[in-house]
């Protein structure tokens, strides 16, 4: 043990110490005896130790009498028999570039590997053989001041790096209608931002011909291109050879092949060295243990944005930045490989741990349809496991399908976390994830919702405990000043969302037909944006609220109210939707004990049509409640 004091008066005059002590493992230099301090750290205050303890990188600066071999000057508290024991720490850098030969090398190794893999139950999902090229490309292969914009057609076999960033407020180098012809003969390297420069740099160090950026690849200022290039982004991932992902970058003004500088971002500790000199050693947390143990997770600055949720789910390799690492991911590797770029170590890392700690779900989506889905971790909830019971009475092709549904609604609770610059981008900034599933499922896609799981995945509802975090208000949702997308549609709201039927085991529904009309806008682009009118006709029991007392309702924009009625809304209609149920573990005569409640949505009408309605808030009840229902079914429509 190593122990610092910090002495100091109390109240009383007498002195009490705040005692820090460090307890460090060693191992032995290859070339010397030399031994070098594993983190661990233990932290106690008069002599009263924590029940957690706590891990962290130890270091020091270039130059720092610590960072040569020295012999440890409290032998008495830390020793290794009778050996004399020396160490010397890790000497950290500042700033550490990663756009080195060195580095580059190493990656061009990772990218090697997974090329020259034998074919396998992974491998093959690794790279797409004849992949399909969006409209436009950039060339990065000719001269280093020169990029030029080439249209491909969207026929042409090549292989192309694809940038996932955050654009931040500032709009980057555009190609507009006006700046195409220009951006075809040559785009102006002096006026790309710091991010675009580093994806060219990385593209050409892979030896990869075309390079793809939203902002110069689609024509912003031209909404049929944005539309059917939007339409395509499922290929535009899916098929890239290598996909970049700054992922602590803020704005397209970053730059990525920089590390951050973390070493003075936690604490500075002064040692004496054996000779009198005084050194610095310097702490910082190990983020991915300490998500493992807490399962805190702070998002770093990518993952917060809405766009890029389908764009790593669906990329087969992805090369992310972080803050102090490069992280390779690929189907052909069960672990990222990982360099820490204040260390300068490469290693394998637990893809889950990384995952945690930048706030990224661990799933991934394989071109051929298959999905890479790890066992349940703090960041993957238990519901996308079937439960025995119910996957012992389906086909596999069913309990397939099912999974798959379950899957696609843990997505868009993650995507419902993520911010959007443009709140008319909800729709088409999931375009790519939708085309996937509609291939995967063969089912049509409604406004947010499939049909083959309607009813279900009308029982969304906000997640009030999230959107109080995210707004520091009550917990509602709000809405977009311009029409976006039907009541009944989570698409409708800005909000975290979760599906309330996934918390049962059994769902019931007591819909007997409903039909949609929910066209898109652009007929080309059938997963985005949407033609104003879109309604559903539902046959169901419908019961008036003032008429009940046995039914909670809680209205999306938020707070919630039980019986009786809710104060000057008698106005308000109830539809039931389904009737669930949940075993509990508890068992009466050999048979599990099951938990029962209704489940709907609470109506308000329009007043423009008359059995026109629209979506305000979902209510539950007990068996009760479900008695008060009618008999006879009535057809409303919620717009």
């Amino acid at each position: 043990m190593a122990q610092v004091e910090d002495d100091e008066k109390s109240k009383d005059g007498e002195q009490e110490s705040d005692e820090i002590r460090f307890q460090f493992s060693f191992e032995k230099r290859h070339e010397d005896s030399t031994k070098i301090i594993k983190p661990v750290l233990q932290v106690s205050r008069l002599d009263t130790v924590f029940s957690r303890t706590l891990e962290f990188d130890v270091g020091t600066l270039d130059g720092d009498p610590l960072g040569e071999a020295q012999a440890i000057n409290v032998p008495h508290v830390l020793s290794l028999g009778d050996e004399k024991l020396q160490f010397a720490l890790p000497v950290r850098k500042q700033m550490s570039d990663r756009g080195t030969r060195t580095i580059f090398q190493m990656i061009q190794g990772w990218v090697k590997s997974c090329d020259e893999r034998t074919p396998g139950k992974n491998a093959a999902h690794c790279c797409s053989l004849n992949p399909t090229t969006p409209t436009r490309l950039i060339d990065v292969s000719e001269a280093p001041q020169k990029l030029r914009l080439v249209n491909t057609g969207g026929k042409a076999h090549a292989a192309y790096a694809a940038l996932s960033y955050c654009r931040g407020d500032t709009e980057p180098l555009q190609t507009t209608r006006q700046s195409l012809a220009q951006h075809m003969d040559d785009i102006a390297i002096t006026k790309l931002p710091w991010m675009f420069l580093d994806a060219v740099k990385t593209a050409r160090w892979l030896n990869v011909k075309y390079l793809w950026i939203d902002t110069l690849c689609i024509i912003q200022d031209d909404e049929e291109d944005r539309e059917h290039e939007t339409a395509r982004m499922q290929n535009v991932f899916q098929n890239s050879y290598v996909t970049i992902v700054p992922a602590r970058a803020r704005c397209c003004r970053d730059g990525f092949l920089k590390a951050d500088n973390l070493w003075n971002s936690l604490a500075t500790l002064p040692v004496r060295c054996e000779n009198g000199e005084k050194g610095n050693m310097l702490l910082t947390p190990r983020r991915d243990k300490l998500a493992r143990d807490d399962f805190h997770t702070t998002r770093e600055p990518l993952h917060e944005r809405a766009w890029t949720l389908q764009e790593v789910v669906l990329a087969p390799r992805v090369l992310i930045y972080t803050h102090d690492s490069v992280v390779w991911k690929c189907f052909c590797h069960d672990k990222g490989l990982v360099y820490n770029s204040l260390t300068g170590e490469a290693f394998g890392r637990d893809w889950n741990g990384y995952c945690a700690s930048a706030g990224l779900i661990t799933m991934r989506l394989c071109p051929s349809g298959r999905i890479i889905q790890p066992a349940v971790t703090a960041t993957m909830p238990s519901f996308l496991l079937l439960d025995p019971g119910e996957s012992a009475k389906l086909s596999r092709a069913q309990a397939r399908t099912c999974q798959l549904y379950r899957i696609w609604e843990f997505l868009v609770q993650d995507y419902s976390n993520r911010r959007l610059t443009h709140a008319a981008d909800k729709l088409p900034a999931l375009a790519g994830l939708a085309a996937y599933f509609q291939r995967a499922l063969n089912d049509a896609y409604i406004a947010g919702l499939w049909k083959g799981r309607f009813v279900h995945e009308l029982c969304w509802t906000v997640d009030t405990k999230r959107a109080a975090a995210t707004t520091g208000g009550a917990g509602g949702a709000s809405y977009p000043a311009a029409w976006r997308a039907p009541s009944w549609s989570w698409m409708a709201v800005d909000a975290p969302i979760a599906f309330e039927a996934n918390r049962h085991t059994t769902f019931e529904s007591h819909v007997s037909r409903f039909r949609c009309d929910a066209a898109p806008l652009v007929p080309a682009a059938p997963f985005s944006r949407l033609r104003p009118g879109a309604f559903v006709d539902i046959a169901g029991l419908v019961l008036p609220y003032d008429t009940t007392e046995d039914c909670r309702i809680f209205f999306d924009s938020g707070g919630g109210c039980a019986s009786p009625a809710v104060p000057n809304r008698p106005e308000l209609w109830l539809l039931l939707l389904a009737t669930c149920q949940t075993f509990s573990s508890k068992k009466r005569q050999g048979n599990l004990m099951p938990s029962g409640s209704i489940w709907g949505l609470v109506l308000n009408p329009t007043g423009a049509e008359e059995e026109t309605f629209e979506r305000v808030g979902y209510f539950t009840g007990g068996w009760r409640a479900a008695q008060q229902f009618p008999g006879n079914e009535r057809e409303v429509r919620i717009i």
